[in-house]
Order: C-alpha cells, then structure tokens, then sequence
C-alpha cells in the first residue's frame, strides 16, 4: 500500500480486508485476536514484555514461513485487541516497504514512520468501530449529550457495545471529527468526505471534536460548581 495514501483509500483498504477475511460490516464486535490465530500463515503469540510502554510486535516472513504478531500478555484482552488489529494492518498491507518488522508503543517513538503507524491505528479503529455504525449512534444520541457525564457515558456504552476501550472511542471521536459534523449537518453517508487530521490542517478546516466539546461541558460544569461554592461562602449575599 502506498505510505502516503489518503483516508478514504485508507478504508478502501480495510474493507478490502474485511473482504479477504469474510468479515462482514454488520458483524460486530470483532474478535480480531481469534481472528489471527486462525488465519493461515500467521503465528500469534502473547509473550510478558518488559520493555515499558511496549504492546505489539509483528515480524513479516522473508523465507516463506509465518508472519508473526506477538502481543504483550500483561495486557487485557480488549486492549491487545486493538493492538493485533494494528499489527494485522502492518503485515496485510506494508508488506511491499522495506521494513520488515514493527513495534507498537503507547506513543509513537522519533524513529517510526508515522504514515504507517497512522494507516495501523486508524486502519484498527477502522475495524473495530467502523465509521458506518459509529456516525449514526453519535447523531441519534448527540442531542442527549448536555453534560460531561453524558459523554462519559456514551463512551462507555460504545465500549462495552464494541468490545474496546475507551480509549479506543476517544481516538475515534478525534480522528473522525470531520466526518461527525459532515454528517451530524446532514450529508448522507454515502456522500461524506473522508480527510486525515494533515489534510483537514492543510485546507483550513477547523472542527471541534466530541472530545473538545466534552472538555467544554467539564470546564463549564466546574465554573459552576466554583460560582456555587463562592456564593455559599459569600454570606453578606444571603437575603435573610
């Protein structure tokens, strides 16, 4: 795959992949993990790493044996699940680059090629919470969203719905914000355009995220709550 690709050639991609793996849209949660352990060609493996912040390893074969994904074993299932659909994208679609393995990090590290460490994340969440069956919930439930807490909660309902982490929701909310206000103003699905953050930055496109907007409700409610607790403190206020 072209390390340089767009977003919407990106998620040609994943279903592309979905396709090649008889994984259907409307099939949901994903178990990625039991996924990989059955496809041929692929050993998976969930060694206790010591290395901090390391979550996934996966080696691409250059003699004809497996590939091979390892995932960190003090890890819990949902977080390893996304970290194996990371490593899937790697060893499915940058098997044409020169590099041969790669290693997830909980963040990015100064010598990983971004592009493609963008294309596994974006590519996993991809696949985990499909664009097509997040959209639709978020406008459905958008104007329930009011207060921090409604948000926290919605994002712990698409968790549990989808089997991932919340932190997984919270990447989503970001990367698709764009894509959220396209269709919460009405575009149809089908007609929604698909850019990366980069290329939002490099149109001068500026969009609030559900994440923005939760940060806004908790900085809102705590000025509240401050004023509150001022006026209880102001007794030469008190109308006795």
């Amino acid at each position: 795959m072209n390390r340089h690709c767009t977003k919407a050639e990106l998620y040609q991609s994943i279903r592309i992949l979905r396709h090649q793996c008889n994984i259907s849209e409307k099939n949901g949660p994903l178990d990625l993990i039991s996924l990989c352990e059955n496809l041929p060609n692929l050993a998976l493996g969930f060694p206790p790493f010591k290395t901090p912040g390391l979550k996934g390893i996966s080696c691409l074969s250059t003699d004809g044996g497996p590939d091979i994904i390892l995932l960190n074993g003090n890890l819990s299932w949902r977080e390893n699940n996304f970290t194996c659909g990371h490593e899937l994208i790697h060893v499915t679609l940058h098997r044409d680059g020169p590099a041969k393995s790669f290693n997830c990090f909980e963040r990015a590290r100064p010598n990983q090629d971004r592009f493609l460490e963008w294309q596994a994340n974006e590519g996993a969440a991809e696949l985990l919470l499909p664009a097509r069956f997040l959209l639709p919930r978020i406008k459905e439930r958008f104007s329930q969203l009011q207060t921090w807490q409604d948000f926290v909660h919605f994002k712990g309902e698409l968790a549990e719905t989808f089997r991932i982490t919340e932190a997984v929701v919270t990447f989503r909310f970001e990367s698709l914000k764009y894509e959220i206000s396209q269709y919460l103003s009405g575009i149809p699905l089908e007609e929604i355009r698909l850019l990366s953050s980069s290329k939002q930055q490099e149109a001068g496109i500026h969009i609030k995220s559900l994440n923005d907007l939760e940060a806004e409700c908790l900085s809102q409610e705590t000025a509240r709550q401050r004023r509150i607790h001022q006026r209880t403190l102001n007794l030469g206020a008190i109308d006795l």
